[in-house]
């Protein structure tokens, strides 16, 4: 639970979940990879070395819905 930021029932649901529903996280992984690359290219190119996450985020999600 230390780290993560969920309840034990939480943690057991999301155990239950994905040992049913492996792909989905693997989806869930190479969406993250693929948002974090897209990150580290635009601080290297655009926005520089003050790119926050938290402006990252809030400008990547304006465009809507990731799905």
């Amino acid at each position: 639970m230390d780290g993560v930021f969920q309840e034990r029932a939480e943690l057991k649901g999301n155990g239950k979940r994905v040992s049913l529903t492996l792909v989905q996280l693997a989806s869930y992984f190479t969406g993250f990879s693929e948002i974090y690359e897209v990150k580290g290219r635009g601080k290297k190119k655009k926005w520089g070395q003050n790119l926050t996450l938290r402006s990252f985020m809030r400008n990547f999600l304006s465009y809507g819905s990731a799905l």
